[in-house]
């Protein structure tokens, strides 16, 4: 468990004090809304953080749609803009 007082924050770098180790934060646009992540995060690792199946979204990068097949090799970047629409059946 980290605890505020035990981190020292720069530049997306979380430092624990306790435990010398850097963690990468990125910051990234879903639907609108900024959130933070782990760096790196491949497409595939998102949905799944988020609690999408993969077979039932479809997600776009900055403007482009990213192809199913292709999730687990596309790597989001700082300020990427991700757009996720989800399937729904009904009748």
């Amino acid at each position: 468990m980290v605890y505020i007082h035990d981190i020292f924050c720069l530049n997306h770098r979380l430092i624990e004090l306790s435990n010398p180790r850097i963690i990468i934060l990125m910051q990234i646009k879903i639907n609108g809304e900024s959130r933070a992540f782990d760096a790196p995060l491949s497409v595939q690792a998102l949905t799944l953080a988020l609690a999408f199946n993969p077979r039932q979204v479809a997600i776009e990068r900055n403007r482009e749609i990213v192809p199913r097949s292709l999730y687990a090799d596309v790597m989001l970047g700082e300020g990427d803009e991700i757009e996720i629409v989800t399937f729904i059946g009904g009748g």
